[in-house]
């Protein structure tokens, strides 16, 4: 989220990380095993500049509300600016699909 990039989640909409991106509008979301929908999605980000850089503009503004850097730095490194902890979930890492290149 912090790249500003727009999002294609592939996994269950009921999930935290869907319920952040849907709340967002920082990507699509598509179930699981649905081979289709995840072209059809990919080929709707390909195809729609303008969507892209709106999805990336809604990803970063979420990611410096919810999780910033003073959120997102270790509080295991001696740099750290907050004692708050990083509210990220889990599962966002393993499962989101980025678009960098576009």
């Amino acid at each position: 989220m912090a790249a500003g990039r727009p999002t294609l989640f592939i996994g269950s909409a009921e999930c935290e990380p869907a319920q952040i991106i849907f709340k967002s509008g920082a990507g699509i979301i598509v179930p699981p095993r649905d081979e289709k929908a995840v072209s059809k999605a990919i080929n709707k980000l390909v195809n729609d500049a303008e969507l892209r850089v709106e999805m990336g503009k809604r990803t970063r503004e979420y990611y410096e509300q919810h999780f910033g850097h003073d959120r997102s730095v270790s509080p295991h490194n001696p740099g750290r600016r907050s004692n708050r902890l990083t509210p990220a979930p889990h599962e966002v890492q393993k499962i989101l699909v980025s678009f960098a290149n576009f």
